[in-house]
């Protein structure tokens, strides 16, 4: 279960809850719905918030939802329980990801997300047009100094953004630290095609 304050004035809502724990395992789409009047169990895969109070979230099923500091939730990318690649350069409300997991806001409002099991990293713009910027869709790790939309990045998962634009993001096997800069350049910056720890 989950707490979060959903609001600048402190106001705890409890986002992943169940009120009739006899729904605990009814799964439905909350898009346009008040956190208030939820009663279903909500997954999430990770969170974020902006320096407004606006929640974002990823779900296992296949959808990005925001929650605004009036608790209410929209969805803002993909299609409920449908997983899929579309949608580039148009309405991220109208697109398909697959598994997002990794999620985080810049200064701007414009939200990054791991696209994981379309092995992409991807972008909702402040005006609400997605586009990917980095990765192909095929598996792999290549293209370190290069330009990350066409480098090969395998099932990215946890993701931040600083204050410089620079985007730092984990890879699952094998197990990496990357990092695209300000530029859309890519990078390696921890980790090898090696698992375990490298003793002295």
């Amino acid at each position: 279960w989950m707490s979060i304050d959903t609001s600048k004035g402190g106001i705890l809502k409890n986002l992943t809850s169940y009120v009739d724990r006899s729904n605990r395992n009814e799964q439905v789409d909350i898009d346009g719905k008040s956190i208030s009047e939820l009663y279903q169990q909500i997954w999430v895969n990770q969170m974020t918030v902006d320096s407004d109070g606006n929640i974002y979230f990823t779900s296992p099923n296949h959808v990005i939802y925001k929650i605004d500091i009036n608790g209410m939730v929209s969805r803002i990318a993909g299609k409920w329980d449908t997983s899929g690649y579309s949608g580039d350069n148009g309405p991220a409300n109208e697109s398909l990801v697959n598994g997002p997991y990794g999620i985080d806001v810049d200064k701007d409002k414009n939200i990054y997300f791991a696209d994981e099991d379309n092995y992409r990293i991807r972008k909702i713009g402040s005006d609400g047009i997605i586009t990917t910027i980095a990765g192909t869709g095929e598996q792999g790790t290549t293209g370190d100094n290069g330009l990350a939309s066409i480098a090969k990045i395998k099932y990215p998962n946890k993701l931040q953004i600083n204050n410089n634009g620079e985007i730092y993001f984990s890879t699952a096997s094998p197990n990496l630290i990357r990092k695209i800069d300000a530029n859309g350049i890519i990078t390696t910056v921890a980790g090898s095609e090696k698992m375990g720890y490298p003793y002295p």
